[in-house]
């Protein structure tokens, strides 16, 4: 409870680099992970975490991720990093970086390429040019598919689905892999991959996924005063 008052105090004196009002729940961090790993928790990988804030995704990473896995926590803020050292300092597959995603490839130089990647900042309320680098720095540090490896992908859990699009700029493949319905508000999943082969409007079918999550947010906020869905889902 108190760490959820401190943060909150912290997002009322610097909305822009927090973007909650309050963490994200346990049962959507959950969420978050299951997409995250995908079934493979049992496999050896490089993960980042971009804007973890005060670890609570990170605690379900930890606990899932493979002996040899690694995983690098790169956070903005210095009373949040402090606070992830305090967390996880003891776990020595875990480096916590204080510095801006937009250094994602200079942070990596000495791990490597990454097989998954959770960008947990809030990337909708950015200016246009930082959202656009630092998407761009997470494409330009994720692994190119191999064989026998697992699947790299770029993981986005935001509030506002229309994340989406942004992701459409800079990635090659962009889809909607689910919704935290039990997180308040409800957290939209993306997953994203691969480089663009040209700059395209998006396509009709995943502006239906857009529009079918922004049809559920709009019902889960309705229902706290009524019973009947407000949409028929698309």
């Amino acid at each position: 409870m108190l760490e959820t008052i401190g943060f909150m105090g912290k997002f009322l004196w610097s909305p822009a680099k927090i973007g909650s009002l309050i963490p994200t729940s346990s049962r959507g961090a959950d969420k978050i992970a299951d997409v995250l790993f995908d079934g493979d928790e049992e496999r050896d990988m490089l993960i980042t975490e971009t804007g973890p804030g005060t670890g609570v995704v990170t605690e379900k990473i930890a606990e899932r991720m493979s002996a040899g896995s690694r995983l690098v926590l790169v956070e903005l803020r210095k009373d949040f990093a402090a606070k992830l050292r305090d967390k996880f300092g003891h776990d020595k597959r875990v480096t916590i970086v204080n510095d801006t995603a937009e250094n994602m490839e200079r942070i990596l130089r000495s791990h490597g390429q990454a097989d998954r990647q959770l960008n947990m900042a809030p990337m909708t309320i950015m200016p246009k040019t930082l959202r656009r680098n630092i998407f761009g720095a997470n494409r330009a540090t994720l692994r190119q598919p191999e064989q026998g490896k697992p699947d790299p992908r770029l993981i986005v859990p935001l509030f506002n689905p229309m994340v989406y699009f942004h992701l459409q700029e800079v990635f090659g493949s962009v889809r909607w892999a689910g919704t935290a319905l039990l997180n308040f508000p409800p957290l939209f999943i993306f997953e994203a991959s691969g480089t663009p082969a040209r700059q395209i409007l998006p396509s009709t079918a995943p502006a239906q996924e857009v529009l079918r999550g922004a049809v559920i947010l709009d019902d889960v906020l309705r229902d706290r005063t009524s019973s009947t869905p407000a949409h028929p889902l698309p």
